[in-house]
């Protein structure tokens, strides 16, 4: 065999003092470099690659050398379809997180007119029962005893039913 990389579409380079790293189009030798324990890195300087210790860069060279495949294309096979599936979970969980978010808006959404709608009913429930001079409502919230003060009106409605005050 010849000296030369059989493999030309990726190449060896030296990283840092301790490491090696293997760039270019490694997706098809993704198996292999696998195998040689190397780790896939997309956020390396320069440009993603797959980095080595640099005690495996006699067994790099030998495989780019040689260009021959270390894994079966049943291997190949296998990976690609583990890549495929981990993608597509990926890209659903970010669809999921994306949604839930917009579902959350939607419902603090509705909290927020719910709330609005309880006040305003609350607010014509009691007009209602000072209208009809209803006082069990009132009674049933509060089990302290009310008197009536003569000079505290809200609004002209209620002002010949005077409001009732807490004594403590």
């Amino acid at each position: 065999m010849s000296s030369q990389n059989q493999f030309k579409d990726i190449s060896l380079e030296e990283y840092t003092d301790r490491s090696i790293v293997v760039r270019g189009e490694t997706r098809k030798y993704k198996e292999d470099l696998k195998k040689l324990g190397g780790k896939y890195n997309s956020r390396l300087k320069g440009e993603p690659g797959w980095i080595f210790p640099k005690s495996k860069q006699n067994d790099i060279v030998k495989f780019m050398n040689e260009g021959k495949r270390l894994v079966t294309e049943e291997e190949v096979r296998a990976g690609e379809a583990r890549t495929l599936e981990w993608e597509s979970k990926r890209s659903g969980k970010q669809k999921t997180s994306s949604s839930s978010i917009n579902d959350n808006k939607v419902l603090i959404d509705m909290i927020k007119t719910l709330s609005q709608k309880i006040s305003l009913m609350d607010k014509k429930i009691s007009i209602l029962m000072t209208a009809n001079n209803i006082d069990t409502y009132s009674n049933q919230v509060s089990h302290k005893k009310v008197v009536e003060s003569s000079d505290d009106y809200s609004s002209e409605e209620e002002e010949h039913i005077p409001r009732k005050r807490l004594l403590k």
